[in-house]
């Protein structure tokens, strides 16, 4: 990726800057953008100072985890407007603005900050697939496996961006061991991450091999005792039932939820 740094920083940022959220977003309703925002991690000690639209930029991604997506998109905003942004933060600002309209049920606003966002760097991970997901929708498949082999070649240790494709290609039915190859890869990279082995076992019960399904269902509920899916992915092999209700649909918020 060519300057994959702003998205990493803005990534641990938004983990550092949680605590201090409510007041960041109530002094840049107040006074405007802050010029920096200090923020200390509890766990190392450590503190991080980041610009005013960078640390509300951050608030944007807080707010997103909390599936507050108008908040998400206020501070999004807010960021953009700033002209403190540029080159790839910029992108990144309009790909996380897309995200969070497209959860929120606005597809062309989406479909609009993510164009604007590749426009801006052609190498934005997370506005390609959207981009992907948008082809999808409109029947696009070849369309979007090529946004989507670019996300991966520009963030290829993301096992998001192989769980995204995999969700993809279950809806193509002639496509399902393609998808099981990728949660496999989600599985290698992320071995605790317990929605690439519920997926698995999505591909492993639609493809029949119930016995891999069950384990792939065990293993996501040992790593999330959480994971409502996976019991009733098990509950349907005890009933010997298809996975119809769990097969994931592209104009569904699933796909955006990485």
């Amino acid at each position: 990726m060519g300057e994959p740094m702003p998205f990493i920083r803005l990534a641990a940022c938004a983990v550092l800057i949680a605590a201090l959220a409510g007041c960041a977003n109530q002094q840049a309703q107040q006074q405007g953008l802050p010029q920096t925002v200090t923020v200390r991690n509890a766990q190392t000690g450590k503190t991080t100072t980041v610009s005013g639209a960078t640390a509300v930029l951050a608030l944007a991604q807080v707010e997103l985890s909390r599936r507050n997506y108008s908040g998400s998109v206020r501070a999004a905003s807010a960021a953009i407007r700033s002209n403190q942004l540029q080159g790839n933060e910029l992108s990144l600002a309009h790909a996380l603005r897309g995200d969070a309209y497209y959860l929120g049920g606005d597809a062309a606003k989406a479909r609009d900050d993510w164009r604007t966002a590749v426009e801006m760097n052609g190498q934005n991970a997370l506005a390609l697939r959207g981009m992907a997901i948008i082809s999808n929708m409109q029947r696009k498949f070849p369309e979007a496996m090529q946004y989507m082999e670019r996300a991966i070649a520009a963030l290829p240790d993301s096992p998001h961006l192989y769980i995204t494709r995999g969700l993809l290609r279950l809806e193509e039915r002639r496509a399902v061991a393609l998808a099981l190859a990728d949660f496999d890869k989600a599985v290698s990279i992320k071995p605790d991450l317990a929605a690439a082995y519920f997926y698995r076992g999505l591909a492993n019960h639609m493809s029949g091999r119930l016995t891999q399904a069950k384990a792939d269902y065990d293993r996501a509920l040992e790593i999330n005792p959480g994971e409502r899916r996976a019991s009733q992915g098990l509950a349907l092999l005890e009933q010997r039932r298809a996975p119809t209700a769990l097969q994931p649909r592209s104009r569904s918020n699933e796909v955006v939820q990485f």
